[in-house]
């Protein structure tokens, strides 16, 4: 028998003769704090930011555009030629993909 509290205050009591489902219930448990904590950690903004940083990573413009704006003026970009550029790296990306499958 063991018992388990997390941040919530919730406790549960567990019982279990299995190594394994011990481990288990401890790694979710470990999984659901660090989780909890992430979104206390991280403001809204900030996390807006990173999914934004993540599409501009994908050379995806409309999920960039919360990175782009952020940036634009500091480092004086042009939106339109930063929007063609982007489409021609997704389609070599795209194709370069393709062509890797085909081999």
């Amino acid at each position: 028998n063991y018992i388990t509290e997390v941040n919530t205050g919730e406790s549960e009591e567990h019982s279990s003769n299995d190594i394994m489902t011990c481990y288990r219930v401890k790694y979710f448990i470990i999984l659901d704090t660090v989780i909890m904590n992430l979104k206390i950690r991280f403001s809204k903004e900030s996390m807006e930011l990173a999914k934004s940083v993540d599409g501009f990573l994908m050379f995806d413009y409309s999920k960039s555009l919360t990175f782009i704006n952020h940036y634009k003026n500091l480092l004086n970009i042009d939106l339109e030629s930063l929007k063609a550029e982007m489409m021609v790296a997704q389609n070599l990306k795209k194709q370069s993909t393709d062509n890797k499958m085909m081999t």
